[in-house]
């Protein structure tokens, strides 16, 4: 470039222009004087109910322990303030908490019953969050039959109170920050060295050794049975460890990753079920740079959309009358004509929008002259939708019923015959397992539990259930 200096230049981009594509980039800035940090509150005693004020980057600490190859431990003591800064990251899937905690210092074995635990995750919209919980059974958290909670529960839950302040003298845990970037979930929070609480948590030693537990797993959002985040089974993936606060450790070697550095989720068009178009925040947009408001389908975030040749596909559209939804063969959508480009046009256009007490609805039929991949775009705005994958016929065209179940995260397909049924089911969501029973409830149904093992076979057994435990 002739006539161009480096004081010209303020950003260096890896750019991709037929996707309009950041795949990373750098700000030039001139050198500057760095600021002059605020002092830390050196006085303050952490009790829980308000976060100490760190120095320098949330991501910085004075200690790291591995706990797996996909797990780490971070922690910072400041005796003076009473509190330890904990930091849980995990290149795991987005759904997924991270949990560590203390174990009771009285007991040599059964870790996890008695410990006092803090559980970190993200929200379904995508924001940090920690909770302090306590383990009393090893089990989901529930409510026996005289009302009191067990399992693996809320602090705040087995409080026999509605007084919110009994309430916040029991969760001591203080989120300070959170992100997810690349696959990579990473949660700091605060606790105190020793507790107000002395029911549900247990102080740290800061001069002995003592043990601590470690778990990751699926998290199940709350709902309006369960107002709070239910830490489900964790599998393999959890474990003890004895820790010295007060030791230098540092075992941590470079950055975690992941294959899997994209949240975008799957969602999978059935015959009957028409999908909920609708816009909400950009959090993990896959294409970026993109608008701060983006395209959802079924709740989720711009994921990837798969449909059949041949098998209509029924869209409510309420995502806004300023979002005009249509599908198209170009990777960006909004205005193609301005860029003086091309499309084809599949569905929808200009007049493809609604709100959720007026709605849209929009029907597509992809055929065979349909590519197998196209995209579900805004006709006014760029980069709001993403890959539409278009592929030949499965359950759908195999059996003639099917129904959403579990807040459309599960699809049940049937045929009935004169004397028999033929069943299938197909979970969007990754789990160990998935489940169908037959019943009137829960306890004294009969079920059919169905996964793949670790070579990919797939394996069905019928159970009986007979009880809430394990």
């Amino acid at each position: 470039m002739s006539n161009v200096t480096w004081d010209d230049i303020k950003v260096v981009s890896i750019w991709k222009t037929s996707m309009d594509s950041d795949f990373g980039h750098v700000v030039l800035e001139e050198k500057a004087e760095a600021p002059t940090l605020a002092p830390a509150q050196s006085n303050v005693n952490f009790t829980g109910s308000s976060v100490v004020k760190i120095d320098g980057e949330p991501t910085m600490f004075d200690n790291c322990k591995v706990l797996s190859d996909k797990y780490r431990l971070r922690w910072t003591v400041r005796l003076r303030n009473n509190v330890i800064d904990i930091g849980l990251e995990g290149a795991i899937d987005i759904r997924d908490y991270m949990a560590f905690g203390w174990a009771d210092p009285f007991k040599d074995n059964d870790h996890m019953l008695g410990a006092d635990v803090a559980v970190t995750g993200f929200t379904e919209k995508g924001f940090p969050f920690v909770d302090d919980y306590h383990i009393t059974k090893y089990s989901e958290c529930t409510t026996n039959k005289n009302g009191k909670a067990e399992g693996v529960c809320p602090d705040t839950l087995y409080v026999n109170s509605d007084d919110d302040h009994d309430r916040d003298l029991v969760n001591n845990t203080m989120l300070v920050y959170g992100h997810r970037k690349d696959g990579v979930s990473f949660i700091r929070y605060q606790r105190p060295l020793k507790s107000i609480d002395k029911r549900y948590d247990w102080n740290i030693d800061v001069e002995k050794n003592m043990t601590c537990i470690w778990a990751l797993g699926f998290i199940k959002p709350p709902d309006s049975i369960r107002p709070y985040y239910l830490p489900e089974n964790h599998g393999k993936t959890y474990g003890h460890v004895h820790i010295n606060v007060s030791e230098n450790v540092n075992d941590c070697l470079g950055p975690l990753d992941t294959k899997n550095k994209q949240d975008q989720e799957l969602v999978i068009a059935g015959k009957k079920q028409p999908l909920v178009v609708t816009s909400g925040p950009a959090l993990h947009y896959p294409n970026p740079p993109n608008p701060s408001k983006v395209l959802y389908i079924n709740k989720k975030e711009s994921p990837v959309l798969r449909v059949e040749r041949g098998v209509p596909v029924k869209f409510s559209i309420q995502a806004g009358h300023n979002v005009a939804f249509y599908i198209t063969s170009d990777p960006l959508g909004g205005n193609v004509t301005s860029r003086n480009e091309s499309e084809t046009v599949y569905a929808g256009g200009p007049e493809a929008h609604g709100v959720k007490s007026k709605a849209k609805v929009l029907v597509w039929a992809p055929n065979r002259n349909t590519p197998g991949q196209v995209y579900y775009q805004s006709v006014y705005t760029k980069k709001m939708g993403w890959k539409v994958q278009v592929v030949d016929g499965g359950l759908s065209d195999m059996y003639n019923n099917s129904v959403l179940l579990d807040d459309q995260q599960v699809t049940f397909f049937w045929t009935l015959s004169k004397k028999s049924i033929s069943i299938a089911a197909r979970g969007e969501n990754k789990s160990g397992y998935l489940a169908i029973g037959f019943g009137s409830k829960m306890v004294k149904s009969f079920a059919y539990v169905g996964w793949v093992d670790a070579n990919g076979k797939g394996h069905v057994k019928t159970y009986w259930i007979d009880g809430m435990n394990a």
